[in-house]
């Protein structure tokens, strides 16, 4: 009896160790499955593009051109987008900020020319003709998230925000328009950007 006891303890020590094996085994693949999926989705990155104008007074309304750009080996599916932008004397109260959706492509290709999309908003003549005549600090701020399937159908999101802070303008008063002459380089907030 003493005999059969120590080898069913020696049998349940060996079972034991088996399975501690197998589920190290398991979760050995099921990390390198998910090494793969990583590796093989799609990843989108925001680039904005250099603006040189802004418009003020009753034409007033200002485009930023971002390129949405796919840094992985696979294309992105479902895509969508949402965000604002806003101009703003620095110093003034912000304004009013409405988010509202980005037109972008359902598709994004891997390895192809980036799609551009666009956010606007209004630079009224107050805005510049108050200390803007040609030396003032505006701030120019794009922000938003672009939303997409991987082509497992996983949901990600890239989240953005930038800022460009102009410190000195050329007016072109009889088109209501103003040249940038220093300061628009679009630059990360510090938070406010990430990737899923």
């Amino acid at each position: 009896m003493k005999t059969q006891a120590g080898h069913m303890e020696t049998q349940s020590g060996i079972l034991e160790k088996s399975v501690t094996a197998a589920q190290t085994s398991a979760n050995a693949a099921k990390d390198q499955i998910q090494i793969m999926k990583e590796r093989e989705r799609a990843r989108l990155a925001i680039t904005p593009m250099k603006i040189t104008e802004l418009f003020y007074g009753w034409i007033g309304y200002n485009n930023i051109l971002f390129e949405i750009e796919n840094h992985g080996p696979t294309s992105a599916f479902n895509v969508r987008g949402q965000g604002y932008a806003y101009a703003l004397v620095i110093g003034n109260e912000l304004p009013k900020i409405e988010v509202y959706p980005f037109p972008v492509p359902d598709v994004i290709k891997a390895n192809s020319t980036p799609p551009t999309s666009e956010a606007g908003f209004f630079l009224d003549d107050g805005s510049v003709s108050q200390p803007i005549s040609t030396k003032a600090k505006i701030r120019v701020e794009l922000c938003g998230s672009i939303l997409y399937d991987d082509i497992l159908g996983n949901p990600h999101a890239t989240e953005f925000q930038y800022f460009m802070d102009i410190s000195e303008l050329e007016l072109i008063e009889t088109e209501q328009r103003a040249k940038i002459k220093t300061g628009s380089l679009w630059r990360k907030t510090l938070d406010g950007n990430g990737a899923t």
